[in-house]
Protein backbone atom coordinates (compact mmCIF):
# COMPACT_ATOMS: atom_id res chain seq x y z
CA UNK A 1 0.00 0.00 0.00
CA UNK A 2 1.28 3.45 -0.86
CA UNK A 3 2.26 5.56 2.14
CA UNK A 4 -0.38 8.25 2.84
CA UNK A 5 0.96 11.74 2.31
CA UNK A 6 -0.17 14.86 4.15
CA UNK A 7 1.53 17.83 2.43
CA UNK A 8 -0.29 20.44 4.53
CA UNK A 9 0.64 18.83 7.88
CA UNK A 10 -1.61 17.27 10.51
CA UNK A 11 -2.81 19.18 13.57
CA UNK A 12 -3.30 16.56 16.29
CA UNK A 13 -4.77 19.14 18.69
CA UNK A 14 -2.43 18.01 21.50
CA UNK A 15 -3.41 14.35 21.11
CA UNK A 16 -0.83 11.60 21.69
CA UNK A 17 0.98 9.73 18.94
CA UNK A 18 0.75 6.07 19.92
CA UNK A 19 3.20 3.35 18.77
CA UNK A 20 4.98 5.71 16.39
CA UNK A 21 8.33 4.73 14.83
CA UNK A 22 10.81 7.14 13.24
CA UNK A 23 11.25 6.46 9.53
CA UNK A 24 13.73 3.52 9.33
CA UNK A 25 16.24 3.86 6.47
CA UNK A 26 19.62 2.35 5.66
CA UNK A 27 21.13 5.72 4.70
CA UNK A 28 20.36 9.39 5.10
CA UNK A 29 17.53 10.82 2.89
CA UNK A 30 18.71 12.59 -0.25
CA UNK A 31 17.15 15.98 0.50
CA UNK A 32 15.92 16.07 4.11
CA UNK A 33 14.23 19.21 5.45
CA UNK A 34 15.37 21.02 8.56
CA UNK A 35 13.67 19.40 11.56
CA UNK A 36 13.13 16.05 9.77
CA UNK A 37 13.77 12.88 11.83
CA UNK A 38 14.76 9.39 10.66
CA UNK A 39 16.36 6.25 12.11
CA UNK A 40 19.54 4.79 10.59
CA UNK A 41 19.16 1.02 10.70
CA UNK A 42 22.83 0.52 9.73
CA UNK A 43 24.17 2.49 12.73
CA UNK A 44 21.13 2.22 15.04
CA UNK A 45 21.17 5.99 15.57
CA UNK A 46 18.37 8.55 15.54
CA UNK A 47 19.15 11.39 13.11
CA UNK A 48 17.82 14.92 12.65
CA UNK A 49 18.38 17.63 10.02
CA UNK A 50 19.51 20.85 11.71
CA UNK A 51 20.55 24.07 9.93
CA UNK A 52 21.22 22.16 6.72
CA UNK A 53 23.38 19.48 8.40
CA UNK A 54 22.47 15.87 9.29
CA UNK A 55 23.07 15.47 13.04
CA UNK A 56 23.10 12.43 15.32
CA UNK A 57 20.76 12.77 18.31
CA UNK A 58 22.73 12.19 21.52
CA UNK A 59 21.35 10.11 24.37
CA UNK A 60 22.39 9.76 28.04
CA UNK A 61 24.71 6.87 27.24
CA UNK A 62 26.64 9.13 24.88
CA UNK A 63 27.25 11.65 27.68
CA UNK A 64 28.46 8.93 30.05
CA UNK A 65 30.75 7.51 27.38
CA UNK A 66 32.37 10.94 26.98
CA UNK A 67 33.21 11.01 30.70
CA UNK A 68 31.34 14.26 31.38
CA UNK A 69 30.67 13.49 35.03
CA UNK A 70 29.57 15.58 37.97
CA UNK A 71 33.16 15.90 39.15
CA UNK A 72 33.92 18.24 36.26
CA UNK A 73 31.29 20.76 37.24
CA UNK A 74 33.11 23.18 39.54
CA UNK A 75 31.45 26.37 40.74
CA UNK A 76 31.38 29.19 38.13
CA UNK A 77 32.63 26.89 35.40
CA UNK A 78 31.70 25.56 31.99
CA UNK A 79 32.83 22.41 30.21
CA UNK A 80 34.93 22.98 27.09
CA UNK A 81 37.20 20.87 24.93
CA UNK A 82 40.54 22.13 23.64
CA UNK A 83 41.47 18.61 22.49
CA UNK A 84 39.21 16.19 20.65
CA UNK A 85 37.13 13.95 22.97
CA UNK A 86 38.68 15.50 26.09
CA UNK A 87 36.22 17.76 27.90
CA UNK A 88 37.56 19.86 30.75
CA UNK A 89 36.08 22.33 33.21
CA UNK A 90 36.93 25.99 32.64
CA UNK A 91 36.37 28.32 35.59
CA UNK A 92 35.22 31.85 34.69
CA UNK A 93 36.50 34.39 37.20
CA UNK A 94 34.92 37.72 38.07
CA UNK A 95 35.42 40.30 35.35
CA UNK A 96 36.28 37.62 32.77
CA UNK A 97 34.57 36.29 29.67
CA UNK A 98 34.84 32.96 27.90
CA UNK A 99 36.55 33.28 24.53
CA UNK A 100 39.58 32.52 22.42
CA UNK A 101 42.42 34.91 21.76
CA UNK A 102 44.44 34.72 18.56
CA UNK A 103 46.62 31.59 18.60
CA UNK A 104 45.21 30.37 21.91
CA UNK A 105 42.67 27.90 23.27
CA UNK A 106 39.17 28.50 24.56
CA UNK A 107 39.70 30.02 28.00
CA UNK A 108 38.64 32.79 30.37
CA UNK A 109 39.81 36.08 28.80
CA UNK A 110 41.09 39.00 30.84
CA UNK A 111 39.92 42.58 30.31
CA UNK A 112 43.13 43.38 28.40
CA UNK A 113 42.60 40.43 26.04
CA UNK A 114 38.98 41.48 25.47
CA UNK A 115 40.04 45.07 24.66
CA UNK A 116 42.53 43.70 22.14
CA UNK A 117 39.84 41.59 20.47
CA UNK A 118 37.40 44.52 20.13
CA UNK A 119 40.18 47.07 19.39
CA UNK A 120 39.50 49.43 22.31
CA UNK A 121 42.34 51.40 23.91
CA UNK A 122 42.95 50.94 27.59
CA UNK A 123 41.31 53.74 29.58
CA UNK A 124 38.99 54.73 26.75
CA UNK A 125 35.94 56.59 28.13
CA UNK A 126 33.08 57.44 25.81
CA UNK A 127 31.51 59.58 28.56
CA UNK A 128 34.51 61.96 28.74
CA UNK A 129 34.12 65.06 26.51
CA UNK A 130 37.87 65.57 26.10
CA UNK A 131 38.40 61.95 25.01
CA UNK A 132 35.52 62.08 22.51
CA UNK A 133 36.66 65.46 21.10
CA UNK A 134 40.23 64.18 20.70
CA UNK A 135 38.82 61.33 18.63
CA UNK A 136 37.15 63.85 16.27
CA UNK A 137 33.60 63.09 17.47
CA UNK A 138 30.84 65.03 19.25
CA UNK A 139 29.13 64.25 22.52
CA UNK A 140 25.36 63.82 22.35
CA UNK A 141 25.00 66.88 24.60
CA UNK A 142 26.89 68.98 22.01
CA UNK A 143 24.35 68.29 19.23
CA UNK A 144 21.20 70.48 19.03
CA UNK A 145 17.86 68.61 19.25
CA UNK A 146 16.73 70.12 15.91
CA UNK A 147 19.78 68.65 14.19
CA UNK A 148 19.10 65.22 15.77
CA UNK A 149 15.60 65.07 14.36
CA UNK A 150 16.38 66.70 10.96
CA UNK A 151 15.77 64.33 8.05
CA UNK A 152 16.41 65.49 4.48
CA UNK A 153 15.51 63.54 1.35
CA UNK A 154 18.43 62.04 -0.54
CA UNK A 155 20.25 64.46 -2.90
CA UNK A 156 18.24 67.47 -1.64
CA UNK A 157 18.99 70.69 -3.63
CA UNK A 158 17.46 74.18 -3.79
CA UNK A 159 17.06 75.74 -7.26
CA UNK A 160 18.09 79.29 -8.07
CA UNK A 161 14.40 80.22 -8.41
CA UNK A 162 13.62 78.74 -4.98
CA UNK A 163 16.59 80.49 -3.39
CA UNK A 164 15.49 83.83 -4.89
CA UNK A 165 11.95 83.35 -3.55
CA UNK A 166 13.29 82.54 -0.08
CA UNK A 167 15.50 85.65 -0.13
CA UNK A 168 12.66 88.05 -1.12
CA UNK A 169 12.32 90.67 1.61
CA UNK A 170 8.63 91.57 1.06
CA UNK A 171 5.47 90.34 -0.66
CA UNK A 172 6.00 92.82 -3.52
CA UNK A 173 9.39 91.24 -4.24
CA UNK A 174 7.88 87.75 -4.06
CA UNK A 175 5.14 88.71 -6.58
CA UNK A 176 7.81 90.00 -8.93
CA UNK A 177 9.76 86.73 -8.62
CA UNK A 178 6.58 84.74 -9.31
CA UNK A 179 5.63 86.98 -12.27
CA UNK A 180 2.33 88.11 -10.72
CA UNK A 181 0.91 91.58 -11.55
CA UNK A 182 -2.21 92.81 -9.75
CA UNK A 183 -4.89 93.75 -12.27
CA UNK A 184 -3.17 91.81 -15.07
CA UNK A 185 -3.00 88.17 -14.05
CA UNK A 186 -4.07 88.48 -10.40
CA UNK A 187 -7.44 89.87 -9.19
CA UNK A 188 -7.08 92.73 -6.78
CA UNK A 189 -9.04 92.58 -3.54
CA UNK A 190 -12.68 93.74 -3.89
CA UNK A 191 -15.10 94.09 -0.99
CA UNK A 192 -18.01 93.49 -3.42
CA UNK A 193 -16.52 90.25 -4.75
CA UNK A 194 -15.61 89.22 -1.23
CA UNK A 195 -19.30 89.58 -0.18
CA UNK A 196 -20.60 87.66 -3.24
CA UNK A 197 -21.69 84.13 -2.36
CA UNK A 198 -21.28 82.78 -5.91
CA UNK A 199 -19.59 83.87 -9.12
CA UNK A 200 -21.70 85.29 -11.94
CA UNK A 201 -20.83 82.75 -14.63
CA UNK A 202 -21.05 82.96 -18.41
CA UNK A 203 -23.85 80.39 -18.31
CA UNK A 204 -25.97 82.67 -16.08
CA UNK A 205 -25.29 85.62 -18.39
CA UNK A 206 -26.49 83.54 -21.38
CA UNK A 207 -29.75 82.70 -19.60
CA UNK A 208 -30.49 86.40 -18.95
CA UNK A 209 -29.69 87.30 -22.59
CA UNK A 210 -32.29 84.80 -23.88
CA UNK A 211 -35.16 86.33 -21.85
CA UNK A 212 -37.45 88.50 -24.00
CA UNK A 213 -37.85 92.17 -23.30
CA UNK A 214 -40.77 92.95 -20.95
CA UNK A 215 -41.22 89.23 -20.20
CA UNK A 216 -43.40 88.60 -17.15
CA UNK A 217 -43.13 85.76 -14.66
CA UNK A 218 -45.92 86.82 -12.30
CA UNK A 219 -49.08 86.15 -14.39
CA UNK A 220 -52.09 84.97 -12.37
CA UNK A 221 -54.07 81.84 -13.27
CA UNK A 222 -56.84 84.04 -14.75
CA UNK A 223 -54.36 85.92 -16.93
CA UNK A 224 -52.83 82.67 -18.25
CA UNK A 225 -56.33 81.27 -19.04
CA UNK A 226 -57.27 84.47 -20.88
CA UNK A 227 -54.19 84.19 -23.06
CA UNK A 228 -54.98 80.54 -23.91
CA UNK A 229 -58.56 81.47 -24.91
CA UNK A 230 -57.17 84.25 -27.09
CA UNK A 231 -55.17 81.81 -29.24
CA UNK A 232 -58.01 79.25 -29.52
CA UNK A 233 -59.07 78.66 -33.13
CA UNK A 234 -58.04 77.05 -36.39
CA UNK A 235 -55.74 79.94 -37.32
CA UNK A 236 -53.62 79.40 -34.21
CA UNK A 237 -53.52 75.63 -34.59
CA UNK A 238 -55.25 75.24 -31.21
CA UNK A 239 -58.87 74.16 -30.75
CA UNK A 240 -60.32 73.81 -27.26
CA UNK A 241 -63.12 71.57 -28.63
CA UNK A 242 -60.72 68.81 -29.67
CA UNK A 243 -58.37 66.53 -27.75
CA UNK A 244 -54.99 66.14 -29.35
CA UNK A 245 -56.51 67.33 -32.66
CA UNK A 246 -59.32 64.75 -32.74
CA UNK A 247 -63.02 65.17 -31.98
CA UNK A 248 -64.56 63.43 -28.93
CA UNK A 249 -66.31 60.81 -31.09
CA UNK A 250 -62.91 59.34 -31.96
CA UNK A 251 -62.33 58.13 -28.38
CA UNK A 252 -63.68 54.93 -26.70
CA UNK A 253 -66.24 55.01 -23.89
CA UNK A 254 -65.15 53.97 -20.39
CA UNK A 255 -67.53 50.98 -20.36
CA UNK A 256 -65.94 49.67 -23.57
CA UNK A 257 -62.42 50.10 -22.16
CA UNK A 258 -63.39 48.35 -18.89
CA UNK A 259 -64.81 45.38 -20.79
CA UNK A 260 -61.77 45.01 -23.04
CA UNK A 261 -59.24 45.32 -20.19
CA UNK A 262 -61.16 42.84 -18.02
CA UNK A 263 -61.20 40.30 -20.85
CA UNK A 264 -57.48 40.71 -21.49
CA UNK A 265 -56.65 40.21 -17.78
CA UNK A 266 -58.82 37.07 -17.61
CA UNK A 267 -57.02 35.63 -20.64
CA UNK A 268 -53.62 36.50 -19.10
CA UNK A 269 -54.38 34.85 -15.73
CA UNK A 270 -55.66 31.77 -17.54
CA UNK A 271 -57.09 30.02 -14.46
CA UNK A 272 -54.04 30.49 -12.20
CA UNK A 273 -54.62 29.85 -8.46
CA UNK A 274 -55.60 32.87 -6.40
CA UNK A 275 -52.20 32.98 -4.66
CA UNK A 276 -50.39 33.33 -8.02
CA UNK A 277 -52.75 35.34 -10.24
CA UNK A 278 -50.91 38.70 -9.98
CA UNK A 279 -47.45 39.78 -11.06
CA UNK A 280 -46.64 40.79 -7.49
CA UNK A 281 -47.54 37.33 -6.19
CA UNK A 282 -45.43 35.68 -8.89
CA UNK A 283 -42.48 37.94 -8.02
CA UNK A 284 -42.83 37.12 -4.32
CA UNK A 285 -42.87 33.40 -5.15
CA UNK A 286 -39.39 33.70 -6.72
CA UNK A 287 -38.07 36.01 -3.98
CA UNK A 288 -38.24 39.07 -6.25
CA UNK A 289 -35.22 37.68 -8.14
CA UNK A 290 -34.97 39.35 -11.57
CA UNK A 291 -32.37 36.70 -12.55
CA UNK A 292 -34.35 33.73 -11.25
CA UNK A 293 -33.45 31.43 -14.15
CA UNK A 294 -29.73 32.16 -13.74
CA UNK A 295 -30.00 31.72 -9.97
CA UNK A 296 -31.62 28.29 -10.32
CA UNK A 297 -29.08 27.20 -12.94
CA UNK A 298 -26.19 28.29 -10.69
CA UNK A 299 -27.69 26.56 -7.65
CA UNK A 300 -28.08 23.32 -9.59
CA UNK A 301 -24.45 23.54 -10.67
CA UNK A 302 -23.26 24.05 -7.07
CA UNK A 303 -25.32 21.32 -5.46
CA UNK A 304 -23.40 18.67 -3.52
CA UNK A 305 -23.91 15.10 -4.66
CA UNK A 306 -22.88 11.98 -2.77
CA UNK A 307 -22.12 8.41 -3.78
CA UNK A 308 -21.55 5.56 -1.33
CA UNK A 309 -20.98 1.84 -1.78
CA UNK A 310 -19.53 -1.18 0.05
CA UNK A 311 -16.29 -2.56 -1.36
CA UNK A 312 -14.17 -5.68 -0.94
CA UNK A 313 -14.44 -9.19 -2.44
CA UNK A 314 -11.61 -11.08 -0.76
CA UNK A 315 -9.30 -11.05 -3.82
CA UNK A 316 -8.85 -7.57 -5.32
CA UNK A 317 -6.46 -5.04 -3.73
CA UNK A 318 -7.32 -2.25 -6.20
CA UNK A 319 -11.03 -1.48 -6.33
CA UNK A 320 -12.64 1.10 -8.63
CA UNK A 321 -15.75 2.89 -7.38
CA UNK A 322 -17.83 4.25 -10.29
CA UNK A 323 -19.64 7.23 -8.82
CA UNK A 324 -20.97 8.85 -12.03
CA UNK A 325 -20.73 12.40 -10.63
CA UNK A 326 -19.09 13.64 -13.85
CA UNK A 327 -16.31 15.57 -12.11
CA UNK A 328 -12.76 14.98 -10.91
CA UNK A 329 -13.24 17.49 -8.08
CA UNK A 330 -14.40 15.01 -5.46
CA UNK A 331 -13.66 14.08 -1.85
CA UNK A 332 -13.19 10.32 -1.45
CA UNK A 333 -13.13 8.63 1.98
CA UNK A 334 -13.06 5.02 3.17
CA UNK A 335 -14.52 3.57 6.38
CA UNK A 336 -14.51 0.16 8.07
CA UNK A 337 -17.98 -1.35 7.90
CA UNK A 338 -17.83 -2.96 11.33
CA UNK A 339 -17.24 0.22 13.36
CA UNK A 340 -17.30 3.19 10.93
CA UNK A 341 -13.66 4.04 11.68
CA UNK A 342 -11.88 5.85 8.86
CA UNK A 343 -9.03 4.10 7.05
CA UNK A 344 -6.55 5.58 4.58
CA UNK A 345 -5.94 3.43 1.52
CA UNK A 346 -4.19 4.84 -1.53
CA UNK A 347 -6.80 6.95 -3.36
CA UNK A 348 -6.49 7.85 -7.05
CA UNK A 349 -9.08 9.83 -9.01
CA UNK A 350 -8.92 7.83 -12.22
CA UNK A 351 -11.58 9.71 -14.20
CA UNK A 352 -14.54 12.07 -13.89
CA UNK A 353 -16.72 9.09 -12.98
CA UNK A 354 -14.44 6.75 -10.97
CA UNK A 355 -12.06 6.65 -8.01
CA UNK A 356 -9.71 3.72 -7.33
CA UNK A 357 -8.95 2.60 -3.75
CA UNK A 358 -5.81 0.43 -3.33
CA UNK A 359 -5.10 -1.70 -0.22
CA UNK A 360 -2.01 -3.62 0.88
CA UNK A 361 -4.16 -6.68 1.57
CA UNK A 362 -7.32 -7.54 -0.34
CA UNK A 363 -10.36 -6.54 1.78
CA UNK A 364 -12.87 -9.23 2.64
CA UNK A 365 -16.38 -9.06 1.21
CA UNK A 366 -17.87 -5.65 2.03
CA UNK A 367 -15.19 -5.08 4.70
CA UNK A 368 -15.17 -1.37 3.88
CA UNK A 369 -17.49 1.23 2.44
CA UNK A 370 -16.56 4.35 0.53
CA UNK A 371 -18.17 7.81 0.39
CA UNK A 372 -17.50 10.11 -2.56
CA UNK A 373 -18.81 13.68 -2.51
CA UNK A 374 -18.61 16.03 -5.49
Amino acid sequence: MATPQFPAGIDLLKASIINAVAHPVGSDPTTPANGQFWYRTDTNRLMVRQAGVNQTVAILDDVTAGSITGALWNAQSVVVAVTDDTPIAQVIGEGQMLGRATGGDVTALTAAQIRTLINVTSGADVTNTATVTAAGALMDSEVDDDIKTLVLPAATTISAFGASLIDDAASTNARTTLGLVIGTNVQAYSAILNATTASFTTALNTKLTNIETAAEVNDTAAEILAKLITVDGAASGLDADTLDGAQGSAYALRTYVDTEVSGAITALVGGAPGALDTLNELAAAINDDASFTSTVTTALGLRTRKYSASIGNGSATAIAASHGLATTTVIAQCFRTSNDSQVFPDVVITSASAVTFTFGVAPTTDEFYVVIVG
